[in-house]
């Protein structure tokens, strides 16, 4: 196994841009290379298989998308209500906005999730689930710990459109008194 932990990481970001660009027919072991701009055959040198760009996928979207310690820290300490929602909410979208090609490969991963089973199980950083959140699991990864103990959805129902079911990185669900 290759362990050039630089290399990996600017492939997974290529693997990123290409699935966000091109969509998942166009995510090949040649378009990482041709992305990355290294010589033929290096991401297949990392990432044996498609599996394992996935994964690698995935691992990098939860990095580059990860909150910032120090606004959660503030919005930790504050009741939970509306006004806490809407201002993680603004934290999302300021995440997704400043990475939109993270953003759009998540829906990516989202659309081939319902056609490959390494997808729809694949476990994200915190995790259990993947891309097939409940509401037990959704509820203990997913929400702030300020609002774990707040009148939040526990149905499936409910919870299956909500913010974190679509992006398991952004840390948050929807209000059922709405």
């Amino acid at each position: 196994m290759v362990r050039n932990a630089e290399r990996r990481t600017l492939l997974a970001d290529a693997a990123v841009r290409v699935l966000a660009q091109q969509g998942s027919r166009g995510l090949t072991h040649r378009a990482i290379d041709t992305e990355a701009e290294v010589p033929r055959g290096t991401a297949s040198n990392y990432f044996a298989s498609r599996d394992e760009v996935i994964d690698a996928i995935l691992l990098r979207i939860g990095e580059r998308l990860q909150p910032d310690p120090d606004i959660h820290a503030d919005l930790a300490q504050r009741p939970p209500g509306v006004e806490l929602f809407t201002e993680y909410l603004r934290d999302i979208v300021h995440r997704l906005t400043d990475d939109r090609d993270a953003a759009i490969a998540l829906f990516e991963l989202r659309l081939e999730a319902t056609r490959r089973p390494h997808v729809a199980e694949h476990s994200p950083p915190g995790g259990e689930q993947g891309f097939k959140p409940t509401s037990n699991s959704t509820r203990r990864w997913a929400y702030p710990a300020s609002l774990q103990t707040s009148r939040f959805s526990t149905t499936p129902s409910t919870d299956c459109f909500s913010t974190s079911s679509l992006f398991p990185w952004m840390k948050l669900s929807t209000p059922t008194t709405w």
